[in-house]
């Protein structure tokens, strides 16, 4: 199991994995600010 999963990830450069984990947590943001609803009425920030 461990030599498939090595060779899986010889064969994607390294700076790609950056940009997946990047993009999963730009996408679990942008889905929360479309179905995040505030009880007072406030809109979603990520601050």
């Amino acid at each position: 199991m461990q030599k498939k999963l090595g060779l899986f990830y010889e064969k994607i450069p390294v700076f790609i994995w950056g940009y997946v984990g990047a993009g999963i947590s730009v996408i679990t943001m942008f889905i929360t600010g479309l179905i995040y609803v505030d009880p007072l009425g406030a809109p979603f920030s990520i601050f």
